[in-house]
């Protein structure tokens, strides 16, 4: 490297950035901490020395070396050196041979389980490993960000207040993520707290951790079987919300113990409901309880090793917290859209069994009156024709009086099979009550509907069904009724009018179709 291209870069690195604006006086709190990163054994070599740092929940970072200083601010990137971008950094280039050490000042609460992590070496390197961290905050945050929106999509769709309230407390977490990494400052400051930053570290974890466990066990049938739940529930709310209130009116010297103890209760929270998980999973092998297990066990993992270990591990503990955080919330999101899909499909099981006739298997006669209105209204909007089919099985009272019940029922099912096979996928057929059927035919007119029910008519009549006395044979009137032909006629009216030719056909002899139109 030539000599004035090296001066060059040392002028450039002399130049001062633009985190100077800050004004860090290190002697206005006694919360400023102090670190020293010590000259090697023979003094500096004269290279160039980036510092940065990051990890501790601090408002405030000087880092110095004589006359040279750096002031930054987290949660705002005008305010910081723009070459790193998960803390405050800075670039240094100490005389060669000199000992005077670099001097970091970072204004925040001392807390014993998230240390102030310093970072120093050759630029590149630092650079390097900032980019890693930043581009790791970012997909954590990203996902974090998806879990959101997703929620609220479906909440959109099925209007689940479960739903809703999940992606009220993910936002939460979101915008926690977003101040514990420093993503909040990018490009701009979006989220500008200012020095309100820490406070809302400290006060905000228990809230999403209370937030979290609440909606694990917000199921119906878990409030029912465990009543203490709701009350549980509620208090933990309140303390987590005074916590909240504390943390941001208290005197910052006393946000140190409070920091420490919202990590051990929310630790202690996380795991009594990850013991109760696997309990509720081996006494009832509820996949629920598993699932919920399964989200904890990650941050779980992290806070203990993180209590035990330092090192490598606590200078990405920041990495290691959010990524577990935002692993529970994909892994709420899909137990609680399982348990969603669950209650989805016994609700609609349960509707299908009100809208069922038992014995037959066809649409009941509440079904089949809510499917004629709506076909009536598609066929008004489409000015299509809509035929009915009315059908009764003659003398269906002396086949239960001569051959009982069950033979009665077995007559109903064989009708039912012979005049579902007889129709469209599009067609709907309905058991009304006793022995009268309906079929809703969506753009047949009344030669169709005529046809079609002298078919049934026909097929109804090769019905054999074995009895001690031989075979029992039916038989069936059938009217007909079509928009075609009564344009002016609404459902209801519609419905009258095949009725009364089904009667027609009665009275005149039965075992035959009589069309409304020849009355």
């Amino acid at each position: 490297m030539s000599a004035s291209h090296a001066s060059a870069i040392e002028d450039r690195l002399d130049q001062p950035p633009r985190s100077e604006v800050v004004h860090c006086d290190v002697e206005s709190s006694a919360l400023w901490q102090r670190f020293e990163i010590a000259a090697p054994d023979g003094g500096w070599k004269g290279e160039p020395v980036a510092v940065l740092v990051h990890g501790g929940p601090s408002d405030r970072v000087q880092i110095s070396q004589g006359a040279r200083i750096y002031c930054g601010q987290f949660g705002d990137a005008a305010r910081m050196d723009s070459r790193f971008h998960t803390g405050v950094g800075g670039v240094f280039v100490p005389a060669a041979g000199s000992a005077q050490p670099i001097v970091v000042h970072a204004l925040g609460p001392d807390i014993a389980l998230w240390p102030v992590v310093l970072t120093s070496g050759p630029p590149a390197a630092v650079q390097r490993q900032d980019s890693y961290r930043f581009g790791l905050r970012i997909g954590v945050l990203s996902v974090m960000f998806s879990v959101v929106i997703s929620s609220l999509l479906a909440f959109l769709v099925t209007r689940e207040s479960a739903l809703l309230i999940f992606a009220l407390n993910s936002a939460v977490v979101f915008v926690w993520i977003a101040l514990m990494t420093g993503v909040s400052s990018f490009p701009g400051a979006w989220l500008p707290v200012g020095e309100w930053r820490v406070r809302l570290l400290i006060g905000v974890p228990l809230l999403m951790v209370v937030g979290t466990t609440t909606l694990m066990f917000s199921g119906r049938a878990q409030r029912k079987r465990h009543i203490w739940l709701p009350s549980l529930a509620v208090a933990m709310g309140l303390v987590a919300v005074t916590v909240l209130l504390l943390s941001l009116m208290m005197d910052a010297s006393l946000l140190a113990p409070l920091a420490m103890l919202v990590e051990i209760v929310s630790m202690a929270v996380l795991g009594g409901v990850a013991a109760f998980s696997v309990w509720r999973f081996l006494k009832a092998r509820s996949t629920t309880a598993m699932g919920n297990f399964v989200a904890l066990l990650p941050v779980l993992f992290v806070g203990v090793v993180g209590a035990l270990m330092g090192g490598a591990f606590v200078s990405w503990k920041i990495e290691w917290m959010v990524g577990t955080v935002a692993w529970i919330g994909v892994a709420a999101s899909a137990v609680l859209l399982l348990r969603l899909g669950n209650i989805r499909r016994q609700r609609d099981t349960m509707r299908r069994l009100a809208e069922t006739d038992s014995l037959t298997g066809l649409a009941n006669r509440r079904a089949a009156i809510q499917e004629l209105e709506r076909c009536m209204a598609e066929s008004r909007r489409t000015r299509s024709s809509l035929g009915l089919i009315f059908v009764d099985i003659d003398h269906f009272k002396a086949v239960n009086d001569v051959h009982g019940h069950a033979m009665g029922d077995a007559v109903l099912i064989a009708v039912s099979e012979r005049l579902r096979s007889l129709v469209r996928t599009s067609d709907t057929v309905a058991r009304l009550g006793g022995e009268e059927f309906l079929m809703i035919l969506p753009g047949a007119d009344e030669t169709t509907c005529v046809r079609l029910g002298q078919r049934c008519s026909e097929e109804v009549l090769g019905i054999e069904l074995p009895c001690e006395t031989g075979l029992v044979r039916v038989t069936i009137s059938v009217g007909v009724a079509s928009s075609d032909r009564h344009p002016d006629a609404q459902a209801g009216q519609l419905l009258q009018l095949a009725d009364k030719a089904m009667y027609s056909a009665k009275r005149a002899g039965r075992n035959r179709v009589i069309s409304a139109s020849g009355l």
